[in-house]
């Protein structure tokens, strides 16, 4: 009876897929840029391209381009666009769990991803942490 139990804290389901076209893939989480400027939001858009393993000469390397939609006064991620790879499904899965957190850019800019050749993109190249970069460059 007098036990305690979590309380759940859900915003609901936050919009996320991906898809191939033509050996491409896309990948959409929360709001796109369009919608959040059909709804007047104050934002910015984070960009970003790179490569999805390193270094970029390994076979099956794919470019990836990310759009980091973000609230300008308070960092919150609110939405991204991506195309590129097949490394495109697991971030796009990574910035809806930032989203449906209710992260801002500073919290996620400091969580430790792994990397590694095969697999990811480099250490100090990791698409979304540049799109954040590219936020707080026009921020400042």
């Amino acid at each position: 009876i007098f036990s305690i139990s979590t309380v759940k804290n859900s915003i609901g389901t936050v919009k996320v897929f991906s898809t191939v076209l033509n050996n491409k893939v896309f990948g959409v989480a929360g709001l796109t840029s369009k919608d959040a400027k059909n709804e007047n939001m104050n934002i910015i858009i984070g960009k970003s391209k790179g490569f999805d393993k390193h270094p970029n000469k390994l076979p099956n390397t794919s470019e990836v381009e990310l759009h980091l939609i973000v609230m300008k006064n308070s960092g919150v991620i609110i939405g991204a666009e991506i195309a590129g790879g097949v490394s495109v499904g697991e971030m796009i899965n990574t910035i809806s769990v930032a989203i449906q957190a209710r992260l801002s850019i500073y919290d996620l800019f400091t969580y430790q991803l792994g990397t590694q050749p095969l697999l990811t993109s480099g250490p100090t190249v990791i698409p979304i942490m540049k799109s954040i970069e590219n936020v707080i460059e026009q921020l400042n």
